[in-house]
């Protein structure tokens, strides 16, 4: 938990700092602090001898370290953690001159060395006492101590650059153990090799290619899942192609064997049968590993062709593959792809589409001319099939990571250099590297319609296509203005918590950014929401604005499913909470012309439920919801019950009558008078009105009884512009009041085609009563 605070940029620096210190004391102590941090390094393992020396503490630390790994499986936290050691953050670095921030850092390089000798001795240590586990206990230790040996090679390679000849043997896939763990083991050595690559001497290359690592990472691109073949072949790719190499190695053999091996199977099978789904499975799955190890090639694939990195799709050729080379190696695949893309195959489409995009990682400029071919546009179109728009959902925003870790990891900078045809003159105009931004450039063209995607009946396209979004803020390539109502209609996803919790993460970040906006978004925000579960429910009454959770003896606790926006961005400002409130009682007296008055009820419920729920902490709040109620009721109700009255002294109900008669009368003298449908809609449509009225009656009587400090003479006194009292300040809701009733009995069938007649007389006869009961002589007479 404290490697995840540390690693969340959101943090408080007092609280990140603290954390660093901590584990600066527990893991990165210097040679003179060891005696003082043994008392609590003991927190995680209970160390064996208080007088160990200092290589006791480190072999401790790195035992420490695989531990946490083991237990919480937080690489990536510890990973975070361990480069801003090197980097020299926690320590307030800031504060100390350049020669000793220096200091410090070749001094955590050196520990660090230290605790990657440990980790390596560890190793030893597991296979001289392998014997005594079981299959299962010595997979998870085994991928425990790879995954720490990955840690510190994602957080500086060159640290393990004298012990890698310790991991080849795993890559042989024979270490004992249940397949799950050994997929990991694999995974993790592959990760370890490409990290460290770019680091690795002609020397090192020369041993490697005498040796059988070749065949190893072939071997698993056909034996084992698509995650460890994606990491075999790109450890594969890095050593064939690494700068020290030469052109026609061992390595790059091999890799060229595997390429035409599964090509050939491509244009095999290419023109076999258009849907695919009717092959055997055997067929079908050799089909897509093909499709994906090639894929993967090509997303690690850097070659000087001038059409493919153009981008120039129409000169692209599908070669033999006696005539395939590394060069023309994307521009036929590309081709090949397209034509799976087109099968009729769902499963196929998805494989061949991750395909394409490991070319687009390499070749951006090849991503915008699928863009301006339109293929983009269908496979995201709300006619594909959901698995497809998924997958691309997924790829887009894979590409965008990988470019971002490229650039942040200094491997931009490194490709950049190493290209002889890039002058100084074009590094100063900062052009260099400027395909990069097509990628983002093409996801922006579809911003409109990843924002639809998020309101998707399928919740894993509104997962995904949220994550997507969140990367494309992150890097500042979507408008937050566009964003901020998506993301408060994902708060009313209350069946998807995962996708409710990182829209709410991204709502609280983008209010400590634009408090602002979020104000003046809320309202429009609440009706984005609304909309989103009229889409996603069908059933207008799972069509909600607050959350039931059980709480202390319990009891249920009802929150408003916008309340802690509210608390964070709007109740801290009384002119922003009543400009709120305000804009969110206008929806009762404003007519949409595109609504129907049968169609604005649902709405307004909802609308009722958030004004109720809203978490007020001043009474002058709530007193200006019930004023301003009374305003729209006195206003509102007379012509409400005018027209029904006129409207029902057609069928028979006398004006003496009208507001007083009871259900059997009203409903002998409507069935005698033999209502007509148009008729009957009409009678809905004011009931529909009549709904509001009672809607508000309801909140304003709610509000009475939730709030202690709403009295009969704190009513008649106030006044919306009096002077703030101290007095009011700091209200909480009453917990064992009785729940909020928002909701109204269907009047009219799904279809539109039937009308329930006794729902209407019930809707006519309560409205009639509330506005008998309703009593305005306790509000002020300004009202």
């Amino acid at each position: 938990m404290l490697l995840a605070r540390a690693s969340d940029k959101k943090e408080d620096d007092g609280v990140r700092d603290l954390i660093y210190e901590t584990f600066s004391t527990l893991w990165f102590a210097t040679s003179d602090d060891v005696d003082r941090v043994h008392s609590s390094a003991a927190i995680v393992t209970p160390l064996r001898d208080t007088t160990s020396s200092r290589m006791n503490f480190v072999r401790d630390t790195a035992r420490q370290m695989i531990e946490v790994i083991t237990i919480s499986s937080a690489s990536k936290h510890l990973a975070n953690l361990v480069q801003d050691m090197l980097n020299g953050q926690g320590e307030k670095s800031e504060e100390k001159k350049a020669s000793q921030r220096k200091i410090d850092r070749v001094a955590a390089e050196k520990h660090c060395a230290k605790i990657v000798a440990c980790l390596v001795e560890e190793l030893v240590v597991f296979e001289e006492n392998r014997d005594n586990l079981s299959q299962k206990e010595a997979g998870q230790q085994l991928v425990s101590i790879l995954t720490t040996l990955h840690v510190f090679a994602e957080a500086s390679p060159s640290l393990l650059l004298g012990h890698y000849d310790n991991l080849l043997h795993y890559l042989k896939a024979e270490n004992g153990v249940p397949l799950t763990s050994e997929s990991s083991i694999v995974i993790q050595v592959c990760r370890i090799l490409s990290h460290l690559s770019p680091c690795l001497s002609s020397l090192n290359i020369q041993q490697l290619l005498h040796g059988e690592i070749s065949k190893d990472l072939v071997r698993i691109a056909y034996k084992f899942g698509m995650l460890a073949a994606g990491a075999a072949v790109e450890c594969l790719v890095k050593l064939a192609t690494h700068q020290e190499s030469e052109r026609h190695n061992p390595l790059m053999t091999a890799l060229m064997k595997l390429v035409r091996t599964f090509y050939t199977h491509l244009l095999k099978m290419k023109n076999t049968a258009q849907d695919l789904s009717k092959l055997k499975d055997k067929e079908r799955n050799n089909i897509h590993r093909a499709l994906s190890v090639l894929g993967y090639i090509c997303r690690h694939h850097h070659g000087r062709s001038q059409a493919i990195i153009n981008g120039d799709v129409q000169d692209f050729v599908e070669v033999t593959p006696p005539d395939l080379t590394w060069e023309n190696l994307p521009s036929s695949c590309y081709i090949i792809f397209k034509t799976y893309l087109s099968k009729r195959d769902t499963s196929t489409k998805c494989k061949a589409l991750r395909a394409i995009a490991g070319i687009f990682s390499s070749y951006p400029r090849i991503m915008l001319a699928f863009e301006q071919e339109g293929t983009l546009c269908k496979v995201m179109s709300i006619d594909a099939k959901p698995e497809l728009q998924l997958e691309a959902l997924q790829c887009w925003r894979e590409i965008l990571i990988t470019e971002e870790q490229r650039i942040e990891s200094g491997e931009a900078k490194r490709q950049m250099e190493s290209k002889a045809d890039i002058t100084t003159s074009k590094k100063v105009s900062g052009d260099q590297d400027g395909d990069a931004s097509l990628i983002g450039a093409c996801c922006i063209q579809h911003a409109p319609r990843i924002f639809a995607m998020t309101s998707s009946v399928d919740p894993k396209i509104r997962l995904h296509s949220l994550l997507l979004i969140e990367t494309l803020l992150r890097q500042g390539l979507v408008n937050p203005m566009e964003m901020i109502p998506v993301l408060f209609g994902l708060q009313g996803d209350l069946k998807h918590a995962q996708i409710r919790l990182c829209a709410h993460k991204m709502l609280v970040e983008e209010t400590e950014k634009r408090p602002d906006m979020i104000r003046q978004l809320l309202s429009e925000g609440i009706r984005h929401c609304y909309d989103f579960q009229h889409k996603i429910y069908k059933d207008t009454d799972a069509i909600t604005a607050v959350t039931r959770n059980k709480g202390p003896n319990n009891i249920v606790q009802i929150e408003c499913i916008f309340g802690q926006i509210f608390r964070d961005s709007v109740r801290n400002s009384r002119s922003h909470s009543i400009r709120v409130i305000k804009s969110l009682l206008n929806r009762f007296t404003s007519k949409d012309p595109d609504d129907s008055p049968t169609s604005r009820v649902p709405l307004l419920s909802f609308t009722s439920e958030v004004l109720a729920y809203l978490p007020y902490n001043h009474l002058g709040d709530v007193l200006y919801v019930i004023h301003n109620i009374a305003s729209i009721v006195n206003l509102e109700s007379n012509e409400v019950l005018a027209k029904m009255t006129t409207f029902l002294r057609c069928y028979g109900l006398s004006e003496k009558d009208a507001g007083t008669a009871d259900k059997v009368k009203l409903r002998r003298l409507l069935n005698k008078s033999q209502f007509k449908k148009e008729d009957k809609m009409k009678f809905a449509e004011l009931c529909a009105a009549a709904n509001s009225i009672v809607l508000l009656v309801r909140l304003s009587t709610f509000l009475r009884e939730a709030y202690s400090g709403v009295t009969t003479a704190r009513l008649m006194e106030y006044h919306p512009g009096e002077k703030e009292r101290i007095t009011d300040r700091g209200i909480s809701r009453i917990d064992d009041t009785l729940a909020f009733h928002s909701k109204f009995p269907h009047a009219i069938s799904p279809d539109g085609k039937q009308v329930d007649l006794d729902v209407l007389v019930n809707q006519y006869i309560e409205f009639c009563r509330v506005c008998k009961d309703y009593d305005l002589d306790e509000l002020p007479h300004n009202t």
